[in-house]
């Protein structure tokens, strides 16, 4: 996420930016076939930040449930380390 701005805020930009692609190819069928590439680009990168933006909040809405405390603290960790590795989901 970039400073100062919400994780809502985040999740509708990266959805606008993946419909306004998907929008874009489905309205225009003269698209060369290096511009078809670069939206279909857009929609696998922003799906992908999108994806790991979803990975990094959804602890925090297992963590509202007290059945799954336990789990919760067990993907910060995971996560954690990850992080201090570098490390990325598989497909990602």
């Amino acid at each position: 996420m970039r400073p100062g701005e919400s994780s809502e805020q985040e999740v509708l930009n990266r959805l606008a930016a993946i419909q306004a692609a998907a929008e874009i190819l489905d309205d225009n069928n003269d698209l060369s076939r290096n511009d078809y590439h670069l939206f279909l680009t857009v929609i696998r990168s922003e799906t992908a930040r999108l994806h790991r933006m979803l990975q990094n909040i959804m602890p925090a809405f297992a963590a509202a449930s007290p059945r799954d405390a336990h789990a919760t603290a067990t993907a910060t960790k995971k996560r954690n380390q990850c992080d201090a590795e570098s490390c990325t989901a598989p497909g990602t």
